[in-house]
């Protein structure tokens, strides 16, 4: 079997390798911690207000891009091929 990997010999490469996985397994815990806090935070709007789980997604999705104009302009768009293509002619 063909290696498709080189080794790293020098330590310092092997050091600045080792620094790096520690740096992404860092930004992973934090990425976990977040995703969690978004779950805590979408439950308690969900509870307390009755808001259905999909529109607190798309109302922060969209919170979060500053793009409510090209949301609706999506929603007309999608509005009217949906009527072009099940109107019955």
């Amino acid at each position: 079997m063909a290696k498709t990997v080189v080794l790293p010999t020098n330590p310092a490469d092997i050091k600045k390798i080792r620094d790096a996985l520690q740096e992404i397994a860092d930004a992973f815990t934090r990425m976990t911690a977040e995703r969690e806090l978004v779950k805590d935070i979408k439950a308690m709007l969900k509870e307390d207000f009755e808001l259905p789980p999909k529109f607190i997604t798309k109302l922060a999705k969209t919170y979060f891009n500053q793009d409510f104009e090209a949301q609706q302009v999506e929603s007309e768009d999608f509005e009217e091929l949906w009527f072009a293509v099940t109107s019955k002619k």
